[in-house]
């Protein structure tokens, strides 16, 4: 089932270990895979899924293991847990570097203007 959604979206037969991205499709390709590969399959199979998985024996083998096809990324789901991995990454390059970290300039303490008095004194 799977490599006839394909075969009637490229249009011809493909080998099930071609990269199916190298083989031509683009993301309107993996958008309409994963349409009617969730109507022929009778679940929902996400353009993520698709993506994760680029050749047909990958695929197939994912289905058949029952591989989650409706789970949209490996790994942290929430934009902030996302942020905090990229910048603890970020973080251990520079210490392997040697670099000192930015300084965050919202989180900063600013810097307190000269009074009124002392700009007199110095007139």
């Amino acid at each position: 089932m799977v490599w006839a959604v394909w075969r009637e979206i490229l249009g011809s037969g493909i080998p099930y270990t071609t990269n199916l991205f190298e083989a031509g499709v683009d993301s309107l390709g993996v958008v309409t895979a994963a349409a009617r590969l969730s109507w022929v399959l009778g679940r929902t199979v996400t353009p993520a899924f698709l993506l994760d998985h680029p050749r047909l024996d990958l695929q197939i083998a994912a289905l058949s293991e029952g591989t989650d096809p409706t789970r949209d990324t490996p790994g942290p789901r929430s934009a902030t847990a996302r942020r905090a991995a990229l910048a603890e990454r970020r973080a251990q390059r520079r210490a392997a570097r040697g670099v000192a970290a930015p300084v965050d300039p919202v989180s900063a303490s600013p810097t307190t203007p000269p009074s009124h008095q002392e700009e007199e004194s110095t007139n």
